[in-house]
């Protein structure tokens, strides 16, 4: 993982191998960010998307693996419990051009 901020914007690029999450985690907490709004194009291998299931109060995950472009991927950071905490929601698609969506 690479990043380098340009003024008030941080750019973030992973690598085939990254984890997304914890890369992001180590920004935010290297860079101390409170507060972030996040964009993201690229691909992914491995991925888990989660639908949140009112009745459960939980997520019902899913998960893919092979080569899935990412359509869109957009969230936030925040604080939540004095930690930071990442929201982010992806749209991803298949090589036949299904499209998989959620947390």
């Amino acid at each position: 993982m690479e990043y380098k901020r340009l003024k008030d914007r941080l750019l973030v690029k992973l690598e085939r191998g990254d984890d997304m999450f914890s890369s992001l985690y180590d920004v935010i907490k290297k860079e101390k960010i409170n507060f972030a709004w996040i964009n993201g194009i690229g691909a992914f291998e491995e991925v888990s998307l989660g639908a949140y299931c009112l009745e459960k109060k939980d997520y019902i995950k899913s998960f893919f693996n092979g080569h899935y472009e990412i359509v869109s991927l957009q969230g936030n950071c925040s604080i939540k419990d004095k930690e930071p905490f990442l929201h982010i929601h992806a749209t991803i698609s298949d090589e036949k051009c299904h499209v998989f969506a959620g947390h």
